[in-house]
């Protein structure tokens, strides 16, 4: 923990305020599921420092799991699922408006901090007050939403499907306007 925070957040910190001159390309719209090797290498070390983090978090409270990793296992899949809700609109929008994604990696960083809160949020409301969960629907209603989510996919593929002239990849530009 005391060598990977430190060498982690120094690289944070010059990656978030500076231009990486090693391989720029990597970085791209074009490469956005490549992650350069020094940003593997920090992602690497940070989770370290983080496991041993809460190592020893649950050391000083006598096992027990603190709060918050509790709630992001329990729920990983609501966050997985609402915060596209956040992201694929903005990206869109921005890809529309301006032709490019979120500048920088600081903005990005911050809108990731806002998607995360807002997915709590809207956990925390569903589990108060709302209640709405896809293992409570019984019967006639399960039967109702299956359907619908076959009918919505089968109608979305048959209006985009013809629509295609150049299938979707890394390497044609396809994120670019």
């Amino acid at each position: 923990m005391l060598v990977c925070f430190p060498l982690a957040l120094i690289y944070y910190i010059c990656r978030f305020t500076m231009d990486m001159p090693f391989l720029p390309e990597i970085g791209s719209d074009l490469q956005y599921n490549m992650k350069p090797t020094p940003d593997a290498v920090a992602t690497c070390l940070f989770t370290l420092a983080i496991l041993a983090l809460l190592a020893k978090i649950t050391e000083a409270a006598g096992g027990k799991i603190p709060g918050i990793v509790q709630h992001f296992s329990v729920h990983i899949n609501s966050y997985y699922c609402i915060h596209y809700m956040f992201v694929i609109p903005v990206q869109v929008i921005l890809i529309a408006v301006t032709g490019e994604l979120m500048p920088g990696t600081l903005l990005p960083f911050l809108y990731f901090l806002f998607v995360t809160f807002m997915c709590w949020l809207i956990i925390t409301l569903n589990e108060k007050y709302w209640h709405i969960h896809l293992v409570t629907l019984k019967g006639w209603k399960i039967v109702a939403f299956t359907v619908c989510v076959w009918v919505l996919t089968v109608a979305i593929v048959a209006y985009a499907y013809p629509r295609i002239d150049v299938y979707a990849n890394i390497w044609n530009d396809y994120l670019l306007p």
